[in-house]
């Protein structure tokens, strides 16, 4: 045989009968045996692949080993070059038999897989093709045929999540990496459809009479989302279904069995029926609250409310036995009209609220004597800083401290008491007695009723005031906060003796609570829980009998927050008193967006708001429960004020404060700049009612004296008296004009609002000296809904150019009412005074004795009392002073 060399690669042929076929090699080391070798070779074993000796040497790449070849083989090539020597012609002696081999193995790529599984419509799908020989790894293509409908071929498998039912057959291409290929068989994927789901169906959660319901009919299985309608019977009354939810405000408990039909969203959609029961429990049992009304005065026109709490308002009220007083009748939880003879009925009043809770109690309905002719008048109680404490404990036993406040109570003490039951404590080291302020202890013999102020042998009427446990602790500037808070052991902060009861701010307390401030106690800085205050809750007392009370101690100041802080005392929660303190805050000295809320007997300023600060007041009030109640009593709002916006206000009761009481404030003093004095308005929600707003003076204002921007008086009260507004609509305000007069109702944001505001008894003075259009005067209405009844006022204007009533207000009425400086009375008024009221100077708005308001009015809408406590006479005088 002869073997030639050949460079890039090297050829070798077998010469003679037996030769091989062409051996091609790239990159390898060849040897050849020799005749002798061979033949010593093929001697031992005709099968055997002797060892070939070294006779021919070509150069090899280390990284391409000779790939295996049968033995026997014709042919295979492997990328090399032969030596440049390798040029000379090489004998092989011929043998009838003779097989070489590589040294290393190598097969052909084979398909491995012949079928693959079935899938489903919708569900995902995996199949891998399985292959051996060659080099792996292994790419396959598609040779021939198509995949289902959302298959595809990912290297070598078969996946995705199919959506028809169809079978698809095809056949694959496998290459292995060094691109030996090998074909598939015929392969087939079948795709069966998609069985229904099967969906389960679950009754909602049951449902509260009379309470706002949202459950949802509970379905399982399938493909969310789900939509549920009903095919057989029907929801209870007051509720519907939308989609898989029931909402609404069920009327009464039971309870209603439908059939509801729901279906998924797979295509097709599974469906399943059930029957489920839609259950409504019957309301809570609420224990109502009744209390008495205020004292009458025989011969006097008189309206007194029976008070209720707890349950859920509006209230009616019914006489369960007994009568009333002659002259009086029950007008809802109203006594009304004109008792003829001094004396006290106890008669049954029911009430009930709105969810058909009622209860049954006696109260006293108390007619006073007229007073005499002479200077000699009954002593009456306006309110109490607390309503609610202990005769026990505090700091010497006798419980809570009560500070009482109204008129006619005499210079000094004398004979004349305080009972609650039992007579009260006025003889302990921080007990005092004045005319219009009285501090006394409630002590041991107290009871739960009514507190009762006798002096010179007169009794006052009554205010309501609950005897409970009632934990009491003590803050004072010498304490430590690792004290026990009692009297003797003081915390040295507020935010410890709250604490101490709240756990830490995170529920409410145990029982009433009232923590004292002693004088000198800090209370400046800010508290450092980001509400940017000195006072910051998130949580007040449960209950009006377990209310938590922050109050300062007898016998001194306490200052409450600076300039230096946003907010003096910052509130949430309920049944929270705030009372006796001195306040101070940039923006408000409260903003307390709570309810239940009483704010009594404070000095509030804000002298430096930010300029052009708007949207709040220095005391802002509001709460998401249209149901609680606000008292805003004895409060002196001064020093407040500055370059700021129209939204920014001294009073600002916002949205959903309903039931509120604001009465004998002083809000003006030392006036800095704000827009209105009191002001409603609710940003969110529906208009406001039951308000009354009474005995306060109110000097000073850029903008309204008293603002009702959001009031319907339909669904409740709403009524103006015995209050004197002087100097209202001063000027322009720097950052913005709004409504110019004494007393208005100047928007109606909800809409929809109807019924008459009560405005009596008041006296407003210089109203309206900045004017915006037609927006000044004494009174105005300045859209439509809500109207304005004014009766017994005064409205006394230093010119023309300050008319009486707003030009172009809508749905005033009224009469008996005196006009002066701005022309003739207004024609609607049908019985008025057209004169000079005869004031005693320019900044004290009393009457002299000729005033020709004095005995003028009308008894059809009059105060009993006048702002400082005198009763009004059989026929009343116009103006808030008798």
């Amino acid at each position: 045989m002869r073997i030639l060399g050949r460079s890039p690669f090297a050829q070798f042929t077998r010469v003679g009968a037996h030769a091989p076929a062409l051996l091609t090699l790239f990159g390898c080391t060849l040897s050849l045996l020799n005749a002798n070798a061979w033949a010593s070779t093929r001697e031992a074993s005709s099968n055997n692949v002797g060892t070939i000796s070294e006779i021919a040497s070509f150069n090899q790449r280390p990284s391409s080993p000779l790939t295996s070849l049968p033995a026997g083989s014709g042919s295979f090539t492997k990328g090399a070059s032969a030596s440049p020597d390798a040029q000379e012609p090489m004998l092989l002696a011929a043998q009838r038999r003779w097989r070489w081999r590589s040294t290393s193995q190598y097969s052909a790529v084979q398909v491995q897989t012949t079928s693959l599984p079935s899938g489903t419509v919708g569900k995902a799908y995996s199949a891998a093709i399985s292959a051996t020989g060659g080099s792996a790894p292994y790419t396959c293509t598609l040779a021939t045929g198509s995949l289902n409908p959302g298959l595809s071929l990912s290297g070598c498998s078969v996946a995705g999540t199919p959506t028809s039912a169809v079978t698809s057959s095809f056949t694959l291409t496998v290459r292995d990496s060094r691109g030996t290929s090998a074909q598939s068989g015929a392969l087939a994927v079948s795709v069966a459809a998609a069985q229904p789901a099967n969906l389960s169906i679950s009754a909602p959660s049951s449902a509260t009479a009379g309470k706002a319901y949202t459950g949802v009919i509970g379905v399982s299985g399938g493909k969310a989302p789900y939509t549920c309608s009903i095919t057989s019977g029907s929801l209870p009354a007051g509720l519907t279904l939308n989609n898989c939810t029931i909402s609404g405000t069920p009327a009464k408990a039971g309870s209603s069995s439908v059939i509801v039909k729901a279906s998924d969203s797979n295509s097709p959609a599974a469906t399943s029926s059930a029957t489920i029961p839609v259950v409504v429990n019957a309301a809570p049992v609420t224990n109502l609250t009744i209390t008495s009304p205020v004292a009458a005065t025989a011969g006097s026109n008189y309206t007194g409310t029976i008070g209720v709490s707890g349950g859920t308002a509006p209230y009616s009220c019914s006489l369960a036995s007994g009568s009333l007083p002659a002259g009086l009748t029950l007008n809802g939880c109203n006594v009304t009209g004109t008792p003829t003879t001094a004396g006290t009925s106890k008669p049954s009043i029911k009430a009930s609220d709105s969810r058909a809770n009622s209860t049954t109690s006696a109260i006293n309905v108390t007619v006073n004597q007229a007073p005499s002719t002479g200077s000699t008048v009954y002593p009456h109680i306006n309110y109490t800083d607390l309503n609610v404490g202990s005769g026990s404990g505090g700091d010497n036993g006798n419980g809570v401290y009560v500070r009482i406040f109204g008129s006619h109570f005499g210079a000094s003490k004398g004979n004349s008491t305080v009972a609650l039951g039992g007579l009260l404590v006025t003889n302990c080291s921080l007990c005092s007695w004045s005319d219009t302020q009285i501090v006394a202890q409630l002590g041991g013999s107290a009871t739960t009723g009514q507190i009762v102020v006798t002096a010179n042998g007169l009794a006052s009427n009554g205010v309501p005031f609950t005897v409970t446990p009632t934990t009491i602790l003590f803050v004072s500037p010498n304490g430590s906060d690792s004290n026990s808070g009692t009297f003797a052991s003081p915390f040295k902060t507020w935010r410890a003796a709250f604490n101490s009861v709240t756990s830490n701010d995170s529920k409410s307390p145990s029982q009433n609570t009232v923590i004292y401030l002693e004088p000198g106690t800090n209370v400046s800085a800010d508290d450092g829980r980001g509400y940017r205050a000195s006072i910051s809750t998130d949580i007040g007392g449960s209950s009006p009998t377990n209310q938590l009370s922050i109050v300062g101690y007898p016998g001194g100041t306490v200052n409450v927050g600076s300039t230096s802080v946003d907010n003096g005392v910052k509130g949430w929660g309920k049944y929270i008193t705030i009372a006796n303190l001195s306040i101070q805050g940039r923006n408000s000295a409260i903003d307390a967006e709570a309810g239940n809320v009483r704010i009594i007997n404070n000095s509030l300023s804000c002298p430096a708001p930010p300029s052009g600060l708007g949207g709040t007041a220095c005391v802002l009030g509001e709460t998401t429960n249209p149901a609680e109640t606000w008292v805003f009593h004895g409060n002196n709002v001064h020093d407040t004020g500055g370059n700021v916006d129209k939204t920014y206000h001294a009073v600002y009761f916002s949205s959903n404060v309903n039931h509120a009481d604001i009465g004998w404030n002083n809000v003006g003093q030392n006036f800095k700049g704000y827009c209105r004095g009191i002001m409603f308005h609710a940003t969110v929600g529906a208009n406001q009612y039951d308000l009354h707003i009474h005995d306060n003076v109110i000097t000073n204002s850029y903008c309204d004296g008293i603002g009702l921007a959001s009031v319907d008086p339909s669904k409740g009260t709403v009524e103006v008296y015995n209050n004197v507004v002087a100097h209202a609509a001063l000027a322009s305000n720097p950052y913005g004009v709004a409504n110019e007069a004494g007393i208005a109702i100047n928007s109606d944001p909800a809409g929809s609002t109807s019924g008459t505001v009560q405005v009596y008894n008041n006296t407003v003075v210089d109203a309206g000296a900045y004017k915006i259009g037609n927006q000044n005067g004494c009174f105005g209405v300045v859209f439509a809904g809500a109207g304005m009844q004014l009766t017994n006022n005064i409205c006394s204007q230093p010119s023309t150019a300050q008319p009486y009533i707003e030009s172009g207000s809508q749905n005033v009425s009224g009469s008996n009412n005196l006009w002066y400086g701005a022309g003739p009375a207004p024609a609607f008024d049908r019985a008025p005074v057209n004169s000079d009221p005869k004031f005693i100077s320019s900044t004290n708005f009393a009457l002299q004795p000729q005033s020709p308001a004095k005995s003028s009015g009308s008894t059809t809408k009059a105060s009993p009392i006048d702002i400082i406590g005198v009763p009004r006479s059989e026929t009343p005088t116009m103006g808030a002073y008798q």
